[in-house]
């Protein structure tokens, strides 16, 4: 990648806007499809027990399966030889299982946990603690936005008693809730399972242990995931950040049980998870670049290439809109371009295992430029009819991200999508800062002065 492509990225970086908010709502929604019969689903989940550190820790998975085995392909953005140890103890578990009938759904959490909690502490705990301050949360006196707790139980309280309410489930996460209300109540339910997240979230949360913490994210998971929450987030989105913690801490719980089902289900299904191997694909290491100074001369070339014009706006202009923006650019002059971990599994897989597209998992949700190189492979792909790649959703930020180096042609289709992106998002940027009063007109049709306004010479007379 050349040194204007990451100037581009840094400016994109730098200045896009963002919407915390939105995003918030957008990862919530996405996450409200709880659908457990998706191999997606399970993916991502399984790439998430492979991050250990709260913060910049990302990790991709993608399986095979052939008529004897199953191949998982698993990268992070820094992949470790301790990382590679952790999938070698999961796929020693997963492979025991499958092995041995007499080990039930509540051993295999016991056994999961036991090598999941102490790996994944940091971005457990993180999240364990994020929930909590939440659920102790409160507000002023006159503040009547709903975004507590006792707002949230009070809202289930209410549907309880309301029979306009919606009584049939919608997922599982509903249909559990009503097994542990006694009166078979969905409202009922979601109000004792509220409560007993709140008592069980007060143990001592960084070393929790695996007969703690199973319950605690399981009743998470049935909060988190009920379908009524997607009505509540849309009238009361203060709430959503609450409703998220749980989703967060219950998916640790979602995906030993969907790691437990995937492989006894069947007589099939625990012959091929007996032969599981796992394929550690190395990281790229990030590049270090000094950004440039002459930004203007990205955002001319960048212009005129989209466009054929020249640049409208003025460097003033341009700061007067993205002064926030430019002033950390400036400040930080040397960036980190760190290899995704999705676009470095999916290169390895096609050009180094030769693998055809299939299901990608990853641990949070796919930046803009991710995406838009998937979007590029999958168009080129389409044409032929040729299977595609399927990924989790993505929130849109663009990030300091490094673009991977490939060569087969629906790669390289996509790199060309992805720089097309690129370059699309600092066009729109320009867009937004050309002044509302400045507007893009054809030259003015001059008169011809010689005849329509002749100079009167005359009235000048010389000197002879």
């Amino acid at each position: 990648m050349d040194d204007f492509l990451h100037e581009c990225i840094a400016i994109l970086n730098r200045c896009s806007n963002i919407n915390d908010e939105q995003l918030l709502l957008k990862a919530f929604e996405l996450a409200l499809e709880d659908k457990s019969e998706s191999p997606s689903i399970l993916f991502s989940l399984l790439a998430l027990v492979l991050v250990s550190s709260p913060k910049e820790d990302v990790a991709a998975v993608t399986a095979y399966q052939t008529k004897s085995a199953i191949t998982v392909y698993f990268t992070k953005n820094d992949l470790s030889e301790g990382a590679i140890q952790h999938v070698n103890d999961l796929a020693k578990l997963v492979r025991n299982t499958a092995l041995d009938q007499k080990v039930n759904l509540k051993e295999f959490y016991k056994r999961f946990f036991k090598i999941v909690l102490p790996y994944c502490q940091g971005k457990i705990f993180r999240r364990l603690d994020e929930m909590r301050k939440r659920l102790d949360s409160t507000k002023r006196g006159d503040d009547f936005v709903l975004s507590t707790f006792d707002d949230l139980l009070g809202i289930y309280q209410g549907l309880r008693s309301d029979p306009n309410a919606p009584e049939q489930p919608k997922g599982n996460a509903d249909k559990e809730a009503i097994r542990l209300s006694v009166s078979n109540n969905l409202y009922e339910g979601l109000c004792d399972v509220l409560k007993s997240v709140k008592i069980e979230a007060t143990s001592d949360l960084f070393n929790i242990s695996a007969d703690t913490f199973v319950p605690l994210a399981a009743h998470a998971y049935i909060v988190g995931y009920a379908s009524i929450n997607t009505v509540i987030a849309r009238s009361s989105a203060s709430l959503v950040p609450l409703m998220r913690s749980f989703q967060k801490v219950g998916d640790y719980f979602r995906c030993a049980t969907g790691l437990f089902r995937a492989t006894t289900d069947s007589v099939t299904s625990r012959r091929l998870f007996a032969e599981l191997t796992v394929v550690p694909v190395h990281s790229v290491p990030p590049i270090e670049r000094t950004m440039k100074e002459d930004w203007m001369h990205v955002l001319r070339v960048i212009w005129f290439r989209q466009t054929g014009h020249l640049l409208p706006i003025t460097k003033g202009q341009w700061l007067a809109k993205n002064t926030h923006g430019m002033a950390l650019y400036q400040k930080h002059p040397k960036q980190k371009f760190v290899a995704h971990a999705e676009l470095t599994l999916m290169t390895a897989v096609v050009d180094e295992y030769h693998r055809t597209p299939t299901v990608v998992g990853v641990s949070k949700a796919c930046c803009g430029f991710c995406t838009a190189f998937v979007d590029g492979v999958n168009q080129y792909r389409e044409k032929t009819n040729s299977s595609t790649w399927h990924m989790p959703g993505s929130h849109g930020n663009c990030y300091v991200c490094q673009f991977p180096s490939v060569s087969e042609k629906s790669l390289v289709a996509g790199m060309a999508h992805l720089q097309e992106y690129l370059e699309s998002k600092i066009v729109d940027l320009i867009r937004e800062s050309i002044p509302l009063y400045q507007t893009e007109t054809p030259p003015p049709q001059w008169s011809n002065p010689e005849e329509s306004h002749p100079p009167n010479g005359s009235n000048f007379p010389f000197f002879g």
